[in-house]
């Protein structure tokens, strides 16, 4: 499936940065996948997603490797941890919204719960590198968290619906998501030559 939606030629011979993360099963250590530094491949991918008892660990140079999102669901630090040396847009994808409506139901109540186990991840991730960039003047280095939202359509079991209509739903909406980003830069309505970092959240 990942080959069909993927062009993983494009991905690493393309000029932005990819990077995901996975967690050492055993070691409880990161394993960070770099297009910079390596080939990024399926298995790189499904590595980083593969959310413990609904997938299989992704066995990956002798490293059995399972979603970073049970360390750090929106993976800024790899990088983060090396300012850039030019001015840098970069673009995160977060899958759970921090702010949605009050719940009023138990399995919206459900739905909420698992939006914030995550989503608290990402605000502190937020918090420590804006307190991190604080003296940080040049190069500009704007973060775009591009947050998948409006999930009204979604089941409580979220995370464990894969079907064919609501993949498709959800990379639809990835994509219109992020197509309007990219004309809001391109109409100048997001100021990508400030000092220091500067956080976006869309």
């Amino acid at each position: 499936m990942l080959a069909a939606k993927v062009d993983f030629e494009h991905l690493n011979a393309g000029p932005c940065r990819y990077t995901a993360t996975a967690v050492d099963l055993e070691t409880g250590d990161d394993v960070v996948f770099d297009s910079s530094e390596r080939r990024i491949e399926a298995d790189h991918v499904r590595a980083s997603a593969a959310l413990p008892v609904l997938f299989p660990p992704v066995e990956i140079d002798g490293r059995w490797l399972i979603d970073g999102g049970v360390s750090a669901n929106l993976a800024l630090d790899p990088f983060f941890a090396s300012p850039p040396v030019r001015p840098t847009l970069c673009l995160a994808a977060d899958l759970l919204p921090r702010a949605q409506a009050l719940p009023r139901t138990l399995t919206e109540a459900a739905c909420r719960m698992q939006d914030l186990i995550f989503a608290a991840q990402s605000r502190r991730s937020l918090a420590r590198w804006r307190e991190s960039y604080a003296s940080h003047r040049e190069p500009s280095l704007t973060l775009a968290t591009l947050t998948y939202a409006e999930q009204g359509a979604e089941v409580v079991g979220k995370a464990l619906d894969f079907s064919s209509g609501t993949l498709d739903a959800r990379w639809r909406k990835g994509r219109e998501t992020v197509e309007a980003f990219l004309r809001l830069v391109r109409e100048d309505g997001v100021a990508l030559d400030g000092p220091g970092l500067q956080i976006v959240e869309r």
